[in-house]
């Protein structure tokens, strides 16, 4: 059974987030991540960034990024650079949302939003355009589809998760 980890983007502890990636990766882990909360630590991409620079077998990824705070395009480029820093390694850990909100004073993102919001990152990827807000959206950073996992809770989210 392989393991996976993540820990938070210290901005405080900067080389020790980089040896810990590290230390994960040459372990064997599976998965090393970080999280977005940007009233606590540090921005989510340049963690991932650090993670994906610095390792070569583990997948890379987000222990929970919220829909609420990144628009789909921001969010489909961020992870499409971070899918290609890693050479593929990339993997999407979305939720709907708790201090990365909170702290913002907004509220987590309903089931029907992250839903619209998966199905829109998808197409980004597949084609470079969808639909978001009545508006259609577009981004030149298609290609690989990367993995979602979701951190679902109650009935609706898991129900979602399993589509």
């Amino acid at each position: 059974m392989r393991f996976g980890f993540g820990y938070g983007f210290d901005l405080q502890a900067l080389k020790q987030f980089t040896e810990i990636a590290k230390a994960g990766d040459k372990s064997g882990f599976e998965l090393v991540c970080t999280g977005c909360t940007p009233a606590l630590k540090g921005d989510i991409f340049v963690g991932l960034s650090q993670i994906a620079s610095n390792t070569s077998n583990c997948r890379v990824g987000s222990f929970i990024i919220n829909p609420v705070t990144r628009h789909p395009v921001l969010m489909a480029s961020g992870f499409s650079t971070i899918d290609a820093i890693s050479n593929g390694r990339a993997v999407v850990g979305l939720g709907a949302g708790d201090t990365g909100v909170y702290n913002l004073g907004l509220k987590p993102a309903s089931m029907k939003y992250m839903e619209t919001y998966i199905k829109t990152l998808r197409e980004l990827w597949a084609s470079g355009e969808s639909q978001w807000a009545g508006e259609i959206i577009k981004t030149q950073q298609t290609g690989r589809r990367i993995p979602i996992f979701m951190a679902p809770a109650g009935p609706k989210g898991l129900n979602l998760a399993g589509r």
